[in-house]
C-alpha cells in the first residue's frame, strides 16, 4: 500500500526521511512515498506529486514548531483527505502536544512521536490496507524489533535556535468561545427556519414552548411574529409599528385577539377603543 508524507522545513524532512525508510521494516507491504521539493516553499503540486497521491491510500503529516502554523499545512490535509480519505490522514507531531494544533487540522487523528502513539499510527495504517494486513500480535512483534531504531532518530532531529510558544490559556479559551459561538449561531439559525416555515405555513405546528426560551422575545420582534394569547400558536403580523387593524383571528384557535397600541401588544381581552378613532 502506498503512504503519501508530507513535510515542509528542514526538521519536517528529516522526520519524513525516516518514517519512510522506517515504515517498510515494519509492515514490508508499505510503499512511502515523499517529495524532494519542500511544498512550504508556496510552489504548486507538480503533475508528478500529484499522480503519486492519487495512487496513495494514507497520508501522513510531519507537523513541528515551526511548519506548525504555515497556511498550506491546512491546504495539503484537505486534499489528502479528499483522496484517502479523513480518518487516513494523520498528523505525526514531533515536540508538539494536541492543544498546540488549531484550525482544521483538529479534524485529523494526531499522532504523538512516542511507542505508544506510533503503534497506534501503524495499526491504523494497517487497517487500512484490509486484506494485505498483518495479524496484530504479527505487527506488535516487528514494531517492538524496529521502534528502538526510529525511536534513536527521532533524538537525532537538529534542534531549533528557539522554539514555536506554546498556546496560552487566553488563545485555548478564545477559540473555545468561537466554537460555542458557532453552536449558537446554529441554533439562531434553526430557530429563524423554524419560525419562517410556519409564518409560510410549511412547517410543523409548534409552540413558544418548542422554541429556547432565550430566543422568543428576540425572534418575536425580530421576525414580526403573533404569539396568541389563548393557544400560543404563532403567526406573521406586523408588530412595530401597531397594525392598522384593531383586532386580528388566530389562524389556530379561531379566536379574536385585541391590540393595545400603546405597546403593540396583543391580549385576549377587548381594549378601549384609540383616542381619535
Amino acid at each position: 500500500m502506498n503512504v503519501f508524507i508530507s513535510w515542509s522545513g528542514d526538521r519536517s524532512r528529516f522526520i519524513a526521511e525516516e518514517l519512510r525508510d522506517w515504515l517498510p521494516k515494519v509492515i514490508q507491504s508499505l510503499k512511502p512515498w515523499m517529495s524532494d521539493k519542500d511544498l512550504g516553499k508556496g510552489a504548486r503540486w507538480n503533475a508528478e506529486m500529484a499522480a503519486k497521491l492519487e495512487t496513495c491510500s494514507f497520508g501522513v503529516i510531519c507537523l513541528t514548531q515551526e511548519n506548525v502554523t504555515e497556511p498550506w499545512i491546512n491546504f495539503e490535509a484537505g486534499a489528502l483527505s479528499k483522496i484517502v480519505g479523513q480518518s487516513n490522514v494523520c498528523p505525526y507531531l514531533f515536540e508538539l502536544e494536541p492543544t498546540d494544533i488549531s484550525g482544521p487540522l483538529t479534524q485529523f487523528q494526531m499522532t504523538l512521536g512516542t511507542s505508544k502513539d506510533t503503534l497506534l499510527l501503524l495499526q491504523t495504517i494497517n487497517k487500512a490496507m484490509k486484506e494485505l494486513s498483518l495479524a496484530d500480535d504479527i505487527l506488535q512483534g516487528s514494531f517492538a524489533l524496529w521502534w528502538p531504531s526510529l525511536e534513536k532518530k527521532l533524538k537525532d532531529v537538529p534542534s531549533i535556535q528557539s522554539k514555536q510558544p506554546a498556546r496560552t490559556d487566553r488563545q485555548l479559551l478564545e477559540e473555545t468561545l468561537q466554537t460555542v459561538r458557532a453552536i449558537a449561531q446554529k441554533q439562531e439559525a434553526l430557530d429563524y427556519d423554524a419560525i419562517v416555515g410556519r409564518a409560510q405555513g410549511t412547517a410543523q405546528y409548534f409552540t413558544l414552548a418548542d422554541m429556547k426560551p432565550s430566543r422568543v422575545g428576540e425572534m418575536q420582534r425580530s421576525m414580526a411574529i403573533l404569539s396568541c394569547p389563548h393557544c400560543g400558536g404563532l403567526g406573521p403580523v406586523q408588530v412595530s409599528p401597531p397594525p392598522p387593524q384593531k383586532q386580528t383571528i388566530c389562524t389556530h384557535c379561531q379566536k379574536t385577539i385585541f391590540w393595545d397600541y400603546s405597546t403593540g401588544a396583543p391580549s385576549g381581552k377587548s381594549l378601549p377603543p384609540v383616542p381619535g378613532s
